[in-house]
């Protein structure tokens, strides 16, 4: 039996003790009193060994086992309030292991053998992503992530500006979308779109979406497919994982503004189950089910369930929906080596949605309309399905390398129609167009994505390194289909006297006016190699070689008959990565890194050829340090962006440039530059924080008409994010109290000659929450605390501006079985 010690330079084998410095605390209670004495537990899913030195420190014991016993075995997650002796049986279910308290220490051995002579079998787990699942952990932070290479790094180990909004947190917010979870995150700016959809960006351009490290594959210029998109609704998810800056070597084709990876709830080897139901303001209903765990007694075939229903309405008038999320996944070990998984998940949403937005003035005054107006009918309707397939497969191998298949295919379709109004609007006569300029519209989207890799560590001149190697294939169709009223009428109406009840549904016939379709295909190999130069020097380099291939048609049925069809293929793209880690101290650590993605795009030169890809390059520099035992991470970082090979006109260009169509040369370039800096966890027990601050500032270096002027408008020079949750102490444990900041400098976009404009503002939130039971709680979300009146999309002084949710309120409440 060996006893040990905090000492990092016998990690991983060493198990610590009680406290940070191996110390054993002068006030430490006996072990007796200790195992029986209840109280906070928070541990993530982790090795059993992590799990163990954890739980001796939080509960003040001294810990003695045998390294073989722990090595190569997971913990769950544990979370309560727990004595230390119920919190050991939970982590050493299934382990083959029992604890027994033993004067002043608790020890950890094998059990003994039943009367048949066996003992209970041993699961090892090593599957990727299991040492970063949140689900259960309480915390608003993750062991690690691999959105940025591919490799399972903390945040700590990856040379890029890395962040996640852990289950816990998107509870406390009380999100149940996407959007609603990202307008709290460093960095990234949420600009409401048409029809609930929101673009996202970061340090002033685009940002990917993923799914389990899957990219979305939609085309860039895929505008059908972003229309006809919904928000994720999260009860699907144990993380949003998010990249800030260039993803080319996980992405591809996109912007250098980052990614935004989803991860899915997983089956649980234990039983657990909860429910939850909630009411709020302007008749917002939602309840929400979720249930895992073994399907066989050995725990070999799992399952989950997770089902959702929401039905809404809206500060807007006329505005609501009704949505049904259903999820289920199977997880099955083929093997002690071998884990397959399949899933299905279905989202679907009917009801009226705002389409245009609001107008301006045409000098660019805001109006000054109620928020709940709404310019539309009150017939409109927006039908939106959505159907997702996903299947992994993992192979372990006994010289720590592993093998994993992942695909996923999506398949959505919508129909909407309705009257919608657009300006501008005459500052002397109020009048606004109403038409049916909307629609309807019938769209139809197809995205399938594979990615396979193998990862594992090598040894080179005597030192232990990493290594990855994958290749992955998208692609994307997207159908589109433009109808009109065959007895469609527009009209001139006062914009501050419009009543969706007045403009009835025409009832022609429908005549098909026009069809756009789009298809994408990527393929790419890339490669990860994580090298060690010396102790506290690490060197990541890869690339992927990528090609792509797009195809968009438009042509117009009636009343006037048009078309054309622009094809690009770009190939060979290579992508490279670089970053630089050296470790100050085990918890500290500075890093450079250099990443790159490219764009294809579309624009044509005077020899008729589809100009090179569009590049963006992230260069970036920083600190980052781990507090409490990895509970709490910190970063600072200073970043630059370059975009290259942008289209400019060339106005110098032959015939038929110029007469037929535009020719361009790839000569733009534009910048983005800033500091960022945040702080996400657990600064002591019961308190949970995620604050961040970015500065960003965008500007075109090379373009015949802006340049000098600001590149990305939409996004602030001055961006904060804060998010806190306390658990009260002693007699008011019951209770925990919590609240959300969003504050912003001004932005604006340019219409024209006129700029449209939003000045700096503030939203607060506020979380309120009281633990009935162990398995219950009650839970109150205001937000908005102030009311503050603010736009959350800006577009043009015509149409798609649109206002921040007021003043609401959620009421939750949560059980679990």
């Amino acid at each position: 039996m060996t006893r040990f010690r905090f000492r990092f330079r016998s990690l991983p084998l060493a198990l610590a003790v009680a406290l940070a410095g191996g110390a054993f605390p002068a006030h430490a209670q006996s072990a007796g009193d200790a195992a029986a004495t209840t109280q906070e537990i928070q541990l993530a899913v982790q090795p059993l060994a992590q799990a163990l030195n954890a739980l001796a420190r939080q509960a003040r014991m001294e810990l003695i086992v045998q390294p073989a016993l722990v090595e190569g075995k997971m913990a769950p997650a544990v979370s309560g309030r727990l004595t230390p002796r119920q919190a050991l049986d939970r982590l050493l279910v299934g382990s083959g292991l029992v604890a027994t308290v033993n004067g002043t220490a608790v020890v950890v051995t094998a059990a003994a053998p039943d009367a048949s002579g066996s003992t209970l079998p041993q699961v090892t787990v090593t599957a990727q992503g299991e040492r970063s699942a949140t689900e259960g952990t309480g915390a608003y932070t993750t062991g690690a992530m691999g959105t940025a290479t591919k490799l399972d790094l903390s945040p700590r180990e990856t040379p890029q500006s890395v962040s996640v909004i852990t289950r816990q947190q998107i509870d406390d917010q009380g999100a149940t979308t996407l959007d609603q979870a990202l307008r709290g995150a460093t960095g990234i700016t949420v600009q409401t779109g048409q029809a609930d959809t929101a673009i996202y960006t970061a340090r002033g351009f685009g940002v990917a979406q993923q799914y389990d490290g899957i990219a979305d594959g939609t085309p860039a210029t895929d505008f059908g497919a972003r229309i006809s998109s919904q928000q994720d609704d999260l009860s699907l998810y144990d993380r949003v994982e998010i990249l800030r800056g260039a993803a080319g070597l996980t992405q591809g084709n996109g912007q250098p503004g980052g990614a935004i990876n989803l991860v899915r709830k997983k089956p649980t080897r234990e039983f657990q189950a909860s429910a939850s139901m909630g009411a709020g303001s302007w008749d917002a209903y939602r309840v929400e089910a979720d249930v895992s765990g073994p399907l066989v007694a050995s725990g070999a075939l799992r399952g989950r369930l997770v089902a959702a229903y929401d039905d809404s309405h809206s500060f807007q008038n006329v505005v609501n929906e009704r949505k049904t999320v259903l999820y289920g996944v199977l997880e099955a070990d083929l093997t002690r080596d071998t884990t397959v998984s399949l899933g299905v998940s279905s989202q679907k949403s009917k009801g009226a949605q705002e389409w245009w937005g609001l107008p301006f003035y045409s000098d660019g005054r805001d109006i000054g309309l109620p928020r709940s107006t709404y310019f539309g009918a009150d017939w409109n309707l927006s039908d939106r399905n959505r159907a997702t397939v996903y299947a992994d497969l993992e192979q372990r191998f006994a010289n720590d390398w592993k093998f994993r298949v992942s695909a996923r295919s999506n398949r959505t379709d919508m129909y909407k129609e309705g009257a919608a109004g657009s300006g501008p609007v005459s500052p002397t006569t109020d009048l606004i167009g109403i038409g049916l300029s909307s629609g309807p519209f019938d769209y139809d989207t197809k995205s399938d994505g594979l990615d396979l890799y193998a990862t594992g560590p090598f040894s080179l001149l005597g030192r232990r390194h990493e290594l990855v190697l994958g290749a992955s294939t998208q692609r994307s169709e997207m159908h589109m289909d433009n109808y009109v009223f065959a007895n469609d009428v527009n009209t001139l109406v006062n914009v501050l006297a419009w009543d969706p009840s007045t403009y009835a549904r025409p009832q022609g016939g429908l005549v098909h006016r026009s069809r756009f379709s789009e298809e994408g295909r990527q393929h790419a190999g890339y490669a990860t190699a994580r090298l060690s130069l010396s102790d506290p020097l690490k060197l990541i380099v890869g690339a992927r070689l990528s090609r792509y291939e797009n195809t968009y048609r438009a042509a117009g049925v009636a009343p006037a008959t048009w078309g054309y069809d622009i094809r690009s293929t770009t190939d060979n793209v290579l992508t490279p990565y670089a970053g630089l880690v050296y470790d100050i101290d085990p918890n500290t650590s500075v890093y450079a890194s250099y990443a790159d993605i490219f764009e294809a795009q579309n624009a044509k030169g005077a020899d008729q050829k589809v100009l090179d890809p569009i590049v963006g390059a992230n260069y970036e520099a920083g600190i980052k340090r781990e507090f409490f035992d990895k509970r709490l991470n910190a970063s600072l970082a200073v970043f630059r962006i370059e975009q290259k090979n942008r289209p400019l006109l060339d106005a110098g260009a032959p015939p038929p440039c110029g007469a037929a169509f535009s020719c361009y040369v790839p000569s733009g370039k534009v910048r983005s530059q800033g500091v960022e800096t945040e702080v996400a966890g657990s600064p002591m027990a019961g308190w949970q924080l995620a604050a961040g601050y970015t500065y960003n500032v965008t500007k075109y270096l090379n373009d015949t008409v802006s340049e000098g002027n600001v590149f990305s408008s939409f996004t602030p020079r001055h961006l904060l994010r804060l998010s806190s949750v306390h658990r009260l102490p002693g007699a008011l444990n019951a209770w925990t109290v919590g609240g959300a900041l969003r504050a912003q400098s001004r932005q604006h976009v340019q219409s024209g000659t006129v700029r449209v404009e939003q000045k700096a503002y503030a939203v607060a939130d506020l979380m309120v929450a009281y633990r009935i039971s162990d398995k219950t709680s009650v839970q109150f979300n205001i937000k908005n605390l102030f009311d503050q009146r603010y736009w959350a999309g800006l577009n043009s002084t015509r149409y798609q501006n649109f206002y921040g949710e007021p003043r609401n309120l959620n009421v939750t409440l949560r059980t679990t079985f």
